[in-house]
């Protein structure tokens, strides 16, 4: 997920951590409506999957390692409208559903839709996008190379940075799409900027986040990412 002022992907991953994971008295009791309740959450694990494929990864979607996210244009219009269709998919269960656990879950996915819908229109409208790239690779990077991953999935991260450089047949470089996307909102005046401390504590932290990188490769004994 990109390390930025993103609310709606923030909390859509906040709210299938907790979608996803079975309450206290699955274990003892495992009845079937703790498996529909999670089959209900899968509608906005695909939309988390398609425009955060990193931190998907991490929540358990498979096939992913060697994804990563994008900046289109038009991404927030694309993932709002892609929630919205997952939000009307919940609510129409929601009216046929009878079980009271069941759409007490329903209810909660769907109120965290219009949350996060909200959230982004007024993010939108109202702010300049501004994204710490440094640390988003970095978290990109590091949720393959750690001791808890098979050994096997690791070789993914050397294939996800090339991706994030642009040196991968189709991808554009992370950092030259994030410059065309907030170039593209520059003109627009009324829009609040980022803290300059923030943005000079991101820059400030950016060569410890690149030399991590080189460190992680490292300690994995990977090869093939240095260029």
């Amino acid at each position: 997920m990109l390390a930025a002022r993103r609310p709606l992907l923030a909390s859509l991953a906040l709210l299938l951590l907790v979608a996803l994971a079975p309450p206290p008295s699955a274990a003892a009791e495992p009845d079937d409506w703790v498996a529909k309740s999670n089959e209900n959450a899968q509608l906005l694990l695909a939309v988390f999957a398609e425009f955060a494929p990193e931190g998907a990864g991490q929540i358990g979607v498979d096939g992913l390692d060697e994804a990563v996210s994008t900046l289109p244009l038009d991404i927030d219009d694309r993932a709002i409208a892609a929630i919205t269709k997952a939000r009307e998919e919940l609510a129409a269960r929601l009216e046929k559903e009878e079980n009271p656990q069941i759409r007490q879950d329903l209810e909660i996915l769907i109120d965290a839709c219009d949350d996060s819908i909200r959230e982004t229109e007024l993010e939108h409208r109202l702010e300049l996008p501004y994204f710490n790239l440094h640390q988003t690779i970095f978290r990109g990077i590091r949720s393959l190379l750690d001791d808890q991953i098979p050994e096997e999935r690791r070789a993914a991260a050397v294939v996800r940075l090339k991706k994030y450089a642009g040196l991968v047949e189709g991808y554009e470089p992370l950092t030259a799409q994030a410059e065309t996307y907030v170039r593209a909102r520059l003109a627009e005046e009324e829009l609040v900027a980022p803290f300059l401390d923030d943005i000079e504590k991101d820059l400030a932290n950016g060569p410890r986040f690149v030399g991590g990188l080189g460190q992680l490769f490292d300690k994995y004994e990977l090869d093939g990412w240095q260029e």
